[in-house]
């Protein structure tokens, strides 16, 4: 199923239906046609030269990934052959493989803009025309090859027989009826001359963006009919007198140093130059219009067909055509050409320069303009600096009261919050193993999810890591907690500290490596040692975002702690492994260190103080006598507070 770009100006008709192009590489139409849907057909082609840039043959449709590498191919091909003419549109019917995402992210990196016809209204005429002439030009070369006529075997069959059923022997047909209709069938849109043809000589010659047409004359307003006195009215704004000495500022300056025809001509010759461009007028050029008798169409054919006539000076003046040996009409025809192009080029030269020139005299007007207001800007300045360092006074001041009131917001929120903590009930050993073999099995179905979970379920339970220290862990941390009796070194995040030693006993090693051997083999395969451990299964190089690990594992912790009758979090294994050192007679400066803590209360906060009696006598015990009495208030507290409860 193609990824459809759900975007509305994907499939807007920015052709609309104008098919008559000038420059070569404006648009690009591309589509696909089929036989009998057994053989399909996508070619590009260029609007301008109706030439076939690029076509593929294949026996199954086409998917949108490989209708965006042959667009690719194409592209990369064609800027091989002209490099400073990139496409600018590309339209296409709208199937769904050209409004895919794939389709879009190309046009869009290479800078060209989509255009899709309706699907109800036939708005690709130049592709479906075409589509229409190739398969005629199949059938007559397949009739050809069979030595037959007016044959009425359907066009599968035909090529079936004609191809010996081969299809290496089809691509070999379309490329030689390509071939012919880009280098050798006339074509009517072209003045009769083959795309190739065209388009080559349409290399040779610049994008044409203007036309230059004289203004509509106004008996009241000619400017070139006017006194010199009067120009001042009607040029760029400015006196004369100021002008020819902008003129000559202009004319010393080393930005137009390359153009000589400037630099040397007299000031008053340029103003004249410059007053007879006001009579002008300067038309953007459009170089798509619809395929009618407007008058961009009209501008178009003839830009198309000079093409052509350019063809006849090329080869007299390459000496392949004798002028004298040529008919009158077509001698005439190249004198008439040859005063155009040169009348074209030397007005588009002058003008061009003109403006040029008009554009830095209004540079060096501006000039003149920022000195005058230097002066007074500089005053102003100084008056700002002084209300600037009054008013920064003044932010500085706010700035620190509204400091102090967020810090102060920060501690009451967290605070709070910290009121608000759910507790974190302890695990047994056998409530463990129940959510290890059991209770997990019934939350995911995924046998990696599976082994993932239990295996970060595993660390958290020995080690009394948090899940946010869980991402750190590779491949390598992995095989020295099951081999390596010291442990391994892993950096914690909360902290950010160089490296934590984090190590596992014999007991909970050789648990690892008997009874969870196989789901550690699973979350590392094809891993390298630098891989992280916890990741997705389809992207090994990629550590899991944190929340979605936490989601992942509080799936099966919910189900347990529904089970158990307790509110059984990440956290509660944390709390779990620091009481049960403190119970195994660890000392509590110690259980600081192995957890990461950075002051002993923290540690302190994570032990559970509603164990049983027996059980906090071996706390007493391993604490020292001033641990020993905290503990004991602690204790007493919590067993007031239940009687308080219990009478309740």
């Amino acid at each position: 199923m193609n990824n459809v770009e759900n975007n509305s100006k994907s499939k807007l008709n920015k052709l609309q239906r104008a098919y008559l192009s000038s420059n070569s590489n404006q648009v690009w139409t591309v589509d696909i046609t089929s036989i009998k849907n057994k053989y399909y057909f996508l070619f590009i082609m260029d609007i301008a030269s109706r030439r076939i840039v690029y076509y593929v043959v294949s026996q199954h449709d086409y998917t949108a990934t490989e209708a965006t590498s042959i667009l690719y191919k194409a592209l990369k091909q064609e800027n091989s052959v002209i490099p400073h003419r990139p496409v600018k549109f590309v339209h296409t019917d709208s199937a769904a493989i050209f409004l895919s995402k794939e389709w879009m992210q190309c046009l869009e990196v290479n800078e060209i803009l989509p255009s899709s016809s309706n699907s109800k209204i036939h708005q690709n005429q130049v592709s479906e025309r075409f589509n229409r002439t190739f398969k005629k030009l199949l059938r007559d070369k397949l009739n050809r090859i069979l030595n037959k006529t007016d044959n009425k075997t359907n066009t599968i069959q035909l090529i079936g027989k004609a191809t010996k059923y081969n299809f290496e022997n089809l691509k070999q047909l379309t490329e030689d009826i390509i071939t012919y209709y880009n280098s050798e069938k006339p074509h009517y849109h072209l003045n009769e001359l083959p795309p190739d043809t065209w388009a080559n000589h349409a290399r040779l010659i610049p994008e044409h963006t203007y036309i230059i047409k004289d203004k509509p004359q106004d008996n009241n307003h000619n400017v070139l009919d006017l006194e010199p006195e009067d120009h001042q009215s009607y040029l760029l704004k400015l006196p004369k007198e100021k002008l020819i000495d902008h003129i000559k500022k202009v004319q010393t300056s080393e930005e137009i140093s390359h153009y000589a025809n400037i630099k040397d001509k007299d000031s008053n010759f340029i103003l004249k130059n410059m007053l007879e461009l006001q009579n002008k007028q300067i038309i953007p050029f459009v170089p798509l219009a619809k395929n009618d008798n407007s008058e961009e169409a009209k501008i178009i054919r003839k830009y198309k067909n000079n093409i052509g006539s350019l063809e006849l000076i090329s080869h007299i003046n390459e000496n392949k055509i004798h002028f004298d040996d040529l008919d009158q009409n077509t001698q005439k025809i190249y004198q008439d050409l040859s005063k155009d192009v040169d009348l074209w080029k030397n007005t588009d030269v002058k003008h061009l320069e003109t403006i040029m020139l008009q554009n830095r005299i209004l540079l060096c007007h501006i000039q003149d303009l920022k000195q005058q207001f230097e002066t007074k800007n500089n005053e102003l300045k100084l008056q700002n600096e002084e209300l600037l360092s009054m008013n920064k006074y003044l932010v500085q001041t706010t700035e620190k009261i509204e400091e102090e009131k967020k810090l102060a917001l920060e501690r009451k929120l967290r605070r709070q919050n910290a009121k608000k903590l759910a507790k974190r009930d302890y695990i047994s050993l056998d409530e463990f193993y129940e959510i290890m073999f059991s209770h997990i099995y019934k939350c995911e179905d995924s046998m990696y999810i599976i082994s993932r979970n239990r295996i970060a379920f595993f660390l958290m339970y020995f080690t009394g890591l948090r899940v946010s220290n869980l991402l750190v862990f590779n491949t390598r941390h992995i095989q020295e907690l099951m081999y390596n009796k010291v442990g391994t070194e892993v950096r914690i995040i909360k902290q950010r500290r160089p490296n934590q030693l984090i190590s596992l006993g014999a007991d909970a090693q050789k648990l690892l490596n008997n009874e969870f051997y196989e789901d550690v083999a699973l979350i590392l395969k094809d891993k390298e040692d630098d891989y992280p451990a916890f990741t997705a299964e389809k992207q090994p190089t990629i550590p899991l975002h944190r929340v979605t690990l936490t989601r992942s594992l509080n799936t099966t912790l919910k189900y347990a702690s529904n089970e158990f009758h307790k509110n059984i979090t990440c956290h509660s294994f944390r709390a779990t492994f620091i009481t049960e050192g403190i119970i195994n007679n660890i000392p509590l400066h110690v259980m600081q260190k192995a957890v990461g803590h950075k002051n002993i209360q923290s540690t302190e906060h994570y032990i559970r103080h509603d164990l049983s009696q027996n059980e906090w006598k071996k706390v007493l015990t391993a604490a020292n006598t001033e641990r020993a009495n905290h503990f004991s208030i602690k204790l007493q507290e919590s067993l007031i507070r239940k009687k308080k409860r219990s009478s309740k």
